[in-house]
């Protein structure tokens, strides 16, 4: 038998699939990106964003085994900042 997805949970149903999300509070778009892209901007390795991902020393988003996203914004605050999260 197969299992029937709501509509609210469709998103997580499929990883990797996230471009943008309107933040309510703020009304902004929140950017999802890739370790590959963090990893370019602050000139390290894809391998190390992930590391630092696994220890939660920067806030991500898992949508499935392999697939890991970052929203933008609070990957800066949580390496510029150092307020460890």
């Amino acid at each position: 038998m197969q299992k029937i997805i709501p509509d609210d949970e469709i998103k997580f149903a499929m990883p990797c699939s996230i471009d943008a999300e309107i933040d309510e509070k703020q009304g902004a778009t929140r950017r999802y990106v890739d370790a590959r892209v963090i990893a370019r901007h602050y000139s390290i390795t894809t391998r190390y964003v992930l590391q630092l991902a696994a220890e939660n020393r920067i806030p991500h988003i898992r949508l499935g085994r392999k697939c890991v996203r970052f929203i933008e914004d609070d990957v800066a605050r949580a390496l510029e900042g150092g307020d460890g999260q």
